[in-house]
């Protein structure tokens, strides 16, 4: 498995990365991992109009601290490449067409960590993406999936997990401008990516009746959940819910 972030050094909440890399970091100190065998970061430019933190990558500290206790897990810093228009979703798949060898791809935003419980959660996670796919392992599985603000069916919360076998459904197709095709054609990106695979009929599952799909309302600053109440197991959540509740 490639645990892939997507980063952005002009954001706002400046830590958010480093606190997904302290929880991530403990988590593996457990060694309860089984699949896990990199951690790739893509590093976009910071647009003009932001200010680069200083202290958001720490990759020096983060690359020492791998290599000392986690030396059979690797740890990339991954330049991306591109005017960085699209969010998180081509960072996602500059780091899958680089490291074509996984498995499995864990897509993270930097915003986001894995509950800090779960020291087996890449067994967990993919057990549950076998579920869903009926041991097939084709398709995309995100947070949270629906018609949503007037938009069609899309992963409406984005973090998730594509395994090798559903990539190799495109052949030789390069994904990459396609994905570009798909925001040219639909100018919401996080829609455009999950039409990148349903057009080729990849389906798009949705993780939030077995996790609870939480989501950061920037607009209302605050917590929500998009899962049914009986759900009470959890697996990625806002940095901001982490801290909030500790």
């Amino acid at each position: 498995m490639n645990y892939i972030i997507a980063s952005y050094a002009g954001t706002k909440f400046e830590y958010s990365l480093e606190i997904q890399m302290q929880t991530l970091f403990t988590l593996l100190l457990q060694k309860q991992t089984t699949y896990l065998k990199q951690i790739t970061i893509v590093c976009p430019p910071v647009k003009s109009k932001d200010v680069y933190k200083q202290n958001y990558y720490n990759w020096d500290k983060w690359i020492a601290l791998f290599r000392e206790y986690l030396p059979h897990i690797g740890i990339i810093y991954m330049d991306y490449v591109g005017e960085n228009l699209h969010a998180s979703y081509d960072q996602w798949i500059q780091a899958i067409q680089k490291f074509p060898e996984f498995d499995y791809y864990l897509l993270v935003e930097d915003d986001y960590c894995i509950h800090p419980t779960l020291s087996n959660f890449d067994s967990l996670i993919i057990k549950s993406y076998k579920t869903l796919t009926n041991g097939s392992e084709i398709g995309y599985a995100c947070t949270y999936a629906d018609k949503v603000m007037g938009h069609p069916y899309h992963a409406a919360i984005s973090n998730g997990i594509v395994s090798k076998k559903t990539i190799q459904q495109f052949g030789e197709l390069d994904i990459l401008k396609e994905y570009y095709t798909c925001a040219d054609e639909y100018k919401i990106e996080q829609v455009a990516f999950s039409n990148l695979f349903l057009k080729y009929d990849i389906p798009v599952y949705s993780l939030h009746n077995l996790f609870k799909a939480i989501f950061w309302s920037s607009y209302r600053k605050k917590v929500e959940c998009y899962s049914p109440d009986t759900i009470e197991s959890q697996f990625f959540i806002p940095i901001q819910y982490l801290i909030n509740n500790n």
